[in-house]
């Protein structure tokens, strides 16, 4: 059976302004495909209010890194009391803006070390003895990579520390 690992369990940004949604997408996808993390979109949420739009989005990509093991970056944007307005050549969000990123390593993705007793105590000796360093190895790598989405998606955003 699959397990899941939390590298990052969440780091925020926030926005108080206007943002090209669609231009940050963008943004995000190509970030993605640089990466060669297959971009999706899991969930998206709208909540019309009195004084504005309420949403939910979030994003996922996921690589593949070997037949055991996956990365996994996943970004959920919120929208409090939105509106939109027309900037120059498109229509934006204005209002505040949340983003968060976590990240984790998928193991066993495909399955293969699930069934009985003896299978799933080899997997616990493969991870534990076997892969350990590896596993040291592919979590720092995970964390670089979900702190430079981050902080590129910061700079996007044009907020500061």
């Amino acid at each position: 059976m699959a397990e899941f690992d939390y590298v990052i369990k969440g780091i925020d940004l926030s926005v108080d302004g206007i943002v090209d949604m669609d231009k940050l997408c963008s943004y995000i996808k190509s970030w993605f495909t640089r990466k060669n993390y297959d971009f999706y979109e899991k969930e998206y949420k709208d909540i019309l209010k009195g004084s504005g739009k309420d949403f939910k989005i979030i994003w996922e990509g996921e690589r593949k890194i070997n037949d055991y093991v996956k990365f996994h970056i996943e970004i959920t944007v919120k929208g409090k009391d939105t509106k939109k307005v027309h900037k120059r050549k498109c229509v934006a969000c204005k209002g505040n803006i949340s983003l968060n990123f976590k990240s984790f390593i998928q193991t066993d993705y495909e399955d293969k070390w699930k069934g009985n007793f003896l299978m799933k105590f080899r997997k616990e000796v493969w991870n534990k003895f076997i892969m350990k360093d590896k596993f040291v190895k592919l979590n720092e790598d995970l964390a670089e990579e979900t702190h430079d989405i981050f902080n590129q998606t910061r700079a996007f955003l044009n907020i500061n520390k």
